[in-house]
């Protein structure tokens, strides 16, 4: 954990401590002795995506700008091309990243000379139906590309998942809770304060080098498995103990 993190970790808590300290003073009926249980609760769903995106990108290098330039422009023409062939819709591929680097050389005298370019040129496509993953990868290997990152898949309703693992979460708070409020001889009360804490999203994952995909015949073999979406919240509960 970085000191930004641990900076935006300890204000969450102390926000979440002062309101709770607030919302106490004022949660509990006459008569009966104030008390309080913080617990943290943690849901996930797993489900099959439904969308993928994937970073495919053309590079080139040489010693005249203008010709790899040219030669890169013309093959993510090509690439582009074969994508919409594919099935891609024209909203679905975005410029990533566009990139020229100088390949330097250093001579006796130690100053660097130019003596030639490397020239990138990277596309974001989404495909939205997985089962054409590997099919659009093909076609794009064989119109030139010779980059690919990805696939990163995910839902195209990604919110319907959140909030099924965060009512997940919730009740397993809640479960714990109760358990905790048994063993102090105390009756469960009402949360008085509900924080969400951060999502988590599974990480992407990685494809096989371009090289050894470009020496396939047949469209490339891309599983979507599933995805697990999760949920985390941390609640504060009101303990009802009868004087």
């Amino acid at each position: 954990m970085n000191y930004r993190s641990r900076k935006l970790f300890t204000v969450s808590t102390l926000a979440f401590l002062t309101l709770l300290f607030f919302q106490s003073a004022f949660a509990f009926e006459p008569g009966k002795e104030a008390r309080t249980v913080v617990v943290s609760g943690h849901g996930s769903v797993e489900a099959a995506p439904d969308m993928a995106r994937v970073f495919i990108g053309v590079t080139q290098a040489g010693n005249d700008l203008d010709a790899v330039t040219a030669s890169v422009k013309s093959t993510t023409y090509n690439v582009m091309s074969a994508l919409k062939t594919a099935g891609v819709l024209d909203k679905e591929i975005q410029t990533h990243n566009y990139s020229i680097i100088p390949r330097l050389h250093w001579d006796a005298d130690g100053i660097p000379q130019t003596v030639g370019y490397t020239v990138t040129n990277e596309i974001k496509v989404t495909i939205s139906d997985v089962k054409r993953v590997g099919a659009i990868l093909s076609a794009a290997l064989k119109a030139g590309a010779n980059q690919l990152n990805g696939p990163q898949f995910d839902f195209n309703d990604r919110k319907k998942y959140e909030r099924e693992a965060l009512g997940i979460a919730l009740a397993d708070a809640k479960a714990k809770a109760t358990i905790l409020a048994q063993g102090a001889d105390a009756h469960l009360g009402s949360p008085f304060v509900i924080e969400e804490g951060n999502s988590e999203l599974p990480p992407p994952r990685p494809m096989m080098g371009a090289m050894m995909m470009a020496k396939a015949a047949s469209p490339e073999p891309v599983s979507a498995g599933t995805e697990t979406v999760s949920a985390n919240v941390t609640v504060a509960y009101s303990l009802i103990v009868t004087k």
